[in-house]
């Protein structure tokens, strides 16, 4: 998909999280490496495994996405794919209406795809679509008993996408790759340079950087600078940052993304 949601270092699906980082002298420091809308996918990587058809697993059980043979979307998000199951995206790119088709029969499956694609149980899930049809909002997906019958559906319908278990004969219908996007788990806290403070400058240094298959840092350019060696501070705290890396279909990629560290002057 072109234009993915926003999705958060920590592995939800709530957009724009900052990070807080502590205080530092008298100053506010905080680091938000969020994702912005310019999250540019390393294609390269993602195209070379998007025909692999391998499953995402969770627990005992492992599912995979699939869709139509028409269907010209090669990789979703996560987040991409909550939306759609939860009905907050409801068109493909061309325009047509999208058929999310939900598993109810593989309770193991269904969990799986959950927590994977929701970060939420089965029952949060269910818990919020009884919230939506009490307010009279929105219906829930179709519910499809088993593996078989999701794939028979998607397979007569050209804007469908389900989900089933992995290893099921997938006779006329394609997997869909799947993005996990980076997830920070280890930073270091920048410090507030004395010429930066006695100047009171405050403000957001944005850099486009590169996690590589190993999780670390591997190349930083500057989008948005800042004096007083406020950007030379925040390349060399980005740089050690660690992450778990991007990962298609379970495999891990290269991803490019941008991240703003704010460094903030006190009463700012």
């Amino acid at each position: 998909m072109n234009n993915p949601q926003i999705a958060n270092l920590y592995g939800t699906n709530e957009p724009e999280r900052s990070l807080r980082f502590r205080a530092v002298g008298d100053a506010r420091i905080q680091g938000p490496a969020k994702l912005t809308p310019a999250l540019v996918f390393v294609l390269a990587a993602v195209v070379a495994l998007s025909g692999l058809g391998t499953s995402l697993a969770q627990g005992a059980a492992s599912f995979v996405v699939i869709v139509h043979p028409d269907n010209s979307t090669g990789t979703a998000s996560n987040s991409e794919l909550s939306d759609i199951f939860l009905k907050k995206k409801t068109q493909w790119p061309n325009g047509s209406a999208i058929e999310a088709v939900n598993l109810s029969g593989e309770p193991e499956v269904r969990e799986a795809f959950s927590r994977a694609v929701h970060q939420r149980s089965t029952a949060n899930i269910s818990s919020f679509w009884n919230q939506e049809l009490f307010a009279g909002r929105a219906v829930p997906p179709l519910e499809l008993g088993s593996s078989d019958a999701v794939v028979q559906y998607v397979a007569s319908h050209s804007g469908a996408i389900g989900y089933v278990a992995a290893g099921r004969a997938l006779d006329g219908v394609r997997v869909l790759s799947v993005l996990t996007p980076p997830r920070l788990i280890q930073r270091v806290d920048p410090n507030y340079p004395a010429t930066a403070r006695a100047a009171r400058v405050s403000g957001d240094v944005v850099l486009s950087i590169e996690v590589g298959k190993d999780g670390r840092v591997s190349r930083v350019n500057v989008v948005k600078e800042l004096p007083f060696g406020l950007t030379r501070e925040a390349i060399r705290v980005v740089e050690q940052w660690r992450f778990e890396p991007a990962t298609v279909n379970g495999r891990p990629v290269s991803q490019e993304l941008e991240v703003s560290v704010h460094f903030g002057a006190p009463g700012n």
